[in-house]
């Protein structure tokens, strides 16, 4: 099954359309018999063909069913999925037209903010979260951190892999700085023995401020 909910066809539903191709139509509880395969294989593949329009029911309701053209099947099936996926685009586009256009409201209102402040207040998680992903995707050379406190949960550690990991696979150097008590922080084993040395895995958090 793919993302999108639409299946794959494996070799038992091509086995099934090749076959509805040379008869008038098909009837899905002798197929098994027909080809040889275990009738929940063939159950699945028949299932799969008719999601994806590739068999459709025969219209004199004998229970038959009889084989779809490829470009039928896909301008059926497929094209109503591509159209939402060209207007979700279309929308996304729009969308991110707009944030643009506050750029300059945003670096303008931040540039006059720092010149009366020598710290940058982050008042809730989500401003910390925005701040470390905007910092993240500039980074170009060397990201140091300092860790305060003990280790850090699970969530927060998984949420910081794909922001870590892409810093690194551009070549970004990231080190970090953790208290002792980290050592004893066990996110992803409950109950294990602590290690014997603290933690080496790249990861930040940021305080809730940072110094400008």
């Amino acid at each position: 099954m793919r993302a999108s909910g639409l299946p794959r066809l494996n070799p038992d539903g091509r086995a099934v359309y090749e076959l509805a191709l040379t008869v008038p139509g098909v009837l899905p509880s002798a197929l098994p018999g027909q080809l040889g395969r275990e009738p929940a294989a063939i159950e699945m593949a028949v299932s799969d063909l008719q999601a994806l329009g590739l068999l459709c029911p025969a219209d004199d309701g004998s229970g038959m069913l009889t084989a779809v053209s490829p470009d039928s099947a896909a301008a059926q099936t497929l094209f109503p999925r591509e159209q939402a996926v060209s207007e979700q685009l279309s929308e996304i586009a729009e969308a991110r037209a707009e944030m643009e256009r506050l750029r300059p409201l945003y670096a303008a209102a931040r540039a006059n903010w720092l010149q009366n402040s020598a710290i940058e207040i982050l008042p809730n998680l989500h401003s910390v979260r925005s701040v470390l992903s905007e910092l993240g995707a500039a980074c170009t050379s060397e990201m140091l951190t300092s860790q305060p406190g003990g280790g850090r949960p699970t969530p927060v550690l998984e949420e910081a892999i794909a922001r870590d990991e892409d810093m690194l696979r551009r070549g970004v150097k990231v080190r970090t700085l953790y208290q002792h008590t980290a050592r004893y922080n066990q996110p992803s084993g409950p109950g294990r023995a602590p290690p014997a040395s603290p933690p080496t895995t790249r990861r930040n958090r940021c305080t809730p401020c940072r110094p400008r």
